[in-house]
């Protein structure tokens, strides 16, 4: 994907995207850490967020679309929310 990134491949992502997010497919600065089969999303830790984004923002991409978000504030509100989940059995 990197690849694609430097020689302008991924350029600009038609939709789904807000001032939050980077208007791309895919940014170098984006870290993958989960991701769910079953539907096709990839949640990212977002280093490089759009110009009212927050650096350390949870973004989300699916199969369909650019990407969305944020989803999450930042990793520990994402943490958080899993160990909600946790504990009430969801």
């Amino acid at each position: 994907m990197a690849g694609l990134v430097d020689d302008g491949g991924w350029e600009e992502s038609p939709e789904g995207n807000n001032e939050f997010v980077q208007k791309t497919f895919f940014d170098k600065k984006w870290i993958p850490f989960e991701a769910s089969p079953e539907a096709g999303i990839v949640f990212y830790i977002d280093l490089n967020p759009g110009p009212n984004g927050k650096v350390g923002q949870i973004i989300n991409m699916g199969p369909t679309g650019g990407p969305q978000g944020p989803v999450f504030s930042d990793f520990a509100a994402y943490l958080e929310d899993a160990a909600e989940m946790l504990e009430s059995g969801k």
